[in-house]
């Protein structure tokens, strides 16, 4: 176990220094304002889409737009009667103002746990005993209720004890080998889902770069 510690905690200060350059590289001004943050998104995509020499597509038409933003959020499509009631506002601010409400309910929550669960917990041969249900109810109740990002990682990564005991403990529980916990497959888990990172290609090519020698 204090070897497995010593891998977690590389892998949470490697986290820490990549997000801290991440932000001193393009800080996020007025965080808690959507508008700044909008803006910065479309700067970002704008200076892509310039890179590519590619020109931004239209904006979605508002039935198109009514079934994309129900589809992300919830999962699911609008139903006739909310389609009808959001296509027939006059109100300017009526897509910011469904955006605000498809967050605050509890849909939302739900639909972001299962995608969410999906991806930690790799339906392989080492994790068909494990039953996510209590696991997806705990990401749920975190996204519902606004929980930090950090935070729920926090818990991922430190948990102990069963899936039914303490649910963010599955993470850990769904890298394993031979039931064993691989700290490789836990280091490998965390800064693919977590960084955006596959270590498995810089090991293969530290590992190619050692035979030639």
């Amino acid at each position: 176990m204090k070897f497995l510690a010593t891998i977690l905690m590389g892998t949470a200060v490697a986290c820490g220094l990549f997000l801290a350059e991440l932000h001193a590289a393009n800080p996020v001004k007025a965080a808690h304002d959507p508008a700044a943050v909008a803006a910065d998104i479309d700067r970002a995509i704008d200076k892509r889409l310039a890179e590519a020499k590619l020109s931004a597509a239209p904006q979605a038409e508002d039935a198109e737009f009514c079934r994309r933003i129900y589809l992300d959020l919830t999962g699911r499509i609008p139903t006739l009667e909310q389609a009808v009631a959001f296509l027939d506002s006059t109100d300017p601010n009526k897509r910011v103002k469904l955006i605000d409400e498809l967050l605050a309910s509890p849909t939302y929550g739900r639909h972001f746990a299962i995608l969410w669960s999906d991806l930690i917990v790799k339906r392989d041969e080492n994790n068909l005993a494990l039953r996510p249900d209590k696991f997806k109810d705990w990401l749920a109740d975190g996204f519902n209720t606004n929980r930090g990002w950090h935070e729920i990682v926090t818990d991922l990564l430190t948990s102990e004890g069963t899936a039914e005991g303490s649910p963010p403990a599955l993470f850990i529980l769904a890298n394993r080998d031979m039931a064993r916990v691989a700290p490789s497959k836990i280091v490998n888990a965390t800064s693919n889902l977590f960084m955006g990172i596959q270590l498995q290609c810089a090991d293969r090519k530290s590992t190619r770069l050692n035979s030639s020698h």
